[in-house]
């Protein structure tokens, strides 16, 4: 079975926080963030 591959749209307190879920959960591949300047080129 292929991993999911998902985009989070936003790293606020919600996005954040599915990122960091998302990051330890198996068959899940985080494969781009959309998100504002500030956090632009900063590791998640």
């Amino acid at each position: 079975m292929q991993n999911v591959k998902v985009i989070i749209w936003g790293l606020g307190a919600m996005g954040g926080g599915m990122a960091k879920m998302l990051l330890n959960k198996k068959g899940v591949d985080i494969v781009g963030v959309v998100g504002r300047g500030a956090k632009l080129g900063k590791s998640m």
